[in-house]
């Protein structure tokens, strides 16, 4: 079986949520990633297409945010739920 050397890059299709905290991960572990997103910038960016959108974050997600160093400035942003009802 051949494995692939640590100087190969990973690759990682989505910048969203799960691709960010995945990529900082890799590279803090000191791997080489490549992160790719279909989305421009300016898309991302742009004023008028801005959407808002709730999204909860389970102890596993603050887990996570918490190995990478981002624990603090997520839970400086964010709303704290006492409980939550999955439909």
């Amino acid at each position: 079986m051949k494995y692939l050397s640590t100087e190969t890059p990973i690759v990682i299709v989505g910048a969203g949520i799960s691709g960010l905290t995945l990529s900082i991960l890799l590279s803090n572990l000191g791997k080489k990633v490549h992160l790719y997103e279909k989305r421009s910038s300016e898309s991302i960016t742009d004023q008028e297409d801005q959407r808002s959108f709730n999204l909860t974050i389970t102890e596993r997600g603050m887990k996570s945010f918490r190995e990478i160093g981002l624990e603090a400035i997520v839970k400086q942003n964010s709303v704290c739920l006492k409980s939550r009802v999955v439909h």
